[in-house]
């Protein structure tokens, strides 16, 4: 390598940092439109005034990575994540595909002024992420086993807990402490700290 051989654990260290501090704000944005479309408790959408950055739903995302790192295999763990990130990703060009083609109904119209592209770059997009996840299943089955019972378990929770039909939804009680949990939080983190 020569010269530069001494810089490449920098280069390397950097370009991790960056790749961490990306993720973990491209998270906090999903976690803050989660928490706005009422899919997350409320306290994670409190933004600063000042910055209109989502400081709450970033501390929350600091505090997960703290508590994964200390987990026994890093690998494993990255293994997991980066399935778990692959499928939501096929799964989102999915539905994204289907709205284009189908437009279902009780879906607003798509906007006429929306930038109008080919339908080849999802097809792309979908085959490479068929291909990872796809990848993933066939040569480490227990790293997409795991991440398969991870989204399984979202997925209850999902018609547990927001799915229209769910039976807790239609109990006033579940409703009123929840609502009451909700609002607590929300005033104790959003003023207080963010």
């Amino acid at each position: 390598m020569g010269i530069i051989e001494p810089l490449i654990p920098i280069l390397v260290c950097v370009m991790l940092i960056g790749s961490l501090n990306s993720t973990l704000f491209v998270a906090s944005r999903y976690m803050l439109a989660a928490a706005s479309k009422r899919q997350l408790p409320t306290f994670l959408f409190c933004t600063n005034y000042l910055h209109d950055s989502p400081r709450v739903a970033l501390l929350f995302q600091v505090i997960l990575a703290i508590c994964f790192s200390f987990l026994n295999s890093l690998d494993k763990l990255i293994s997991y994540v980066s399935f778990v990130v692959w499928a939501q990703r096929l799964f989102t060009i999915c539905a994204l595909i289907r709205i284009k083609l189908f437009n279902p109904k009780g879906l607003p119209p798509i906007n006429s002024e929306a930038i109008k592209n080919s339908l080849l770059f999802p097809f792309i997009f979908l085959i490479i992420a068929l291909f990872l996840v796809g990848n993933t299943i066939f040569k480490d089955f227990s790293t997409s086993a795991i991440g398969l019972c991870i989204l399984g378990f979202a997925l209850i929770l999902y018609f547990l807990f927001l799915w229209e039909r769910s039976p807790l939804l239609k109990s006033k009680k579940y409703l009123r402490i929840s609502n009451k949990i909700n609002s607590r939080k929300t005033f104790y983190f959003c003023p207080n700290y963010f």
